[in-house]
């Protein structure tokens, strides 16, 4: 028996340390519960192949309203404004929306939403397994508070190029 433990040892260190790196990857997730939805758009300041956009959304009085951007000569511009999304934090979905819809809504500018919570963009990494050439989606939208946090599936990730940064959060729904 006593030429075994080094055995079991052996054996079982390296499933301890598999089932702690578990556990501290997929309880922060488990714990990210947001109760409020959000309206979010891409930045009118992004100027893509057919040219920028001539308005953008703004939140007034609680409730999103279209804005026009000043413009600058000799420069390519879109007639229609950017499109808008409503992120049901419920389902884990995006839903197009008009102007008029997104205008029904009664909505919060944040930065944060009435319970807490941000979404940000964050470049992920893995850590140590980077050394084995791991490849993860770490990248992208994330929805956190604290050091809680959830990748929102359907969030732009990225234009080709580079990260996408044209990511906006018009304003929590109320």
């Amino acid at each position: 028996m006593k030429k075994n433990i080094s055995l079991i040892v052996a054996i079982a260190l390296p499933l301890i340390f598999l089932a702690a790196v578990a556990i501290a990857v997929l309880v922060p997730a488990a714990s990210v519960h947001p109760t409020y939805s959000f309206i979010y758009t891409s930045d009118p300041s992004y100027y893509g192949y057919y040219g920028a956009y001539r308005s953008t959304y703004i939140v007034n009085n609680g409730s999103i309203a279209l804005q026009s951007l000043p413009t600058q000569p000799n420069m390519q511009y879109r007639d229609e404004a950017p499109p808008i999304y409503l992120y049901d934090v419920k389902t884990d979905t995006t839903h197009v929306l008009t102007l008029d819809q997104a205008h029904a809504y009664s909505v919060d500018p944040g930065p944060s939403s009435p319970d807490g919570y941000i979404v940000q963009y964050e470049y992920g990494n893995n850590g140590i397994f980077d050394l084995f050439g791991a490849r993860s989606d770490s990248n992208g939208y994330f929805i956190e508070k604290g050091s809680a946090k959830k990748k929102l599936p359907g969030l732009a990730e990225s234009n080709g190029y580079s990260y996408n940064g044209s990511f906006k959060l018009l304003g929590w729904i109320k």
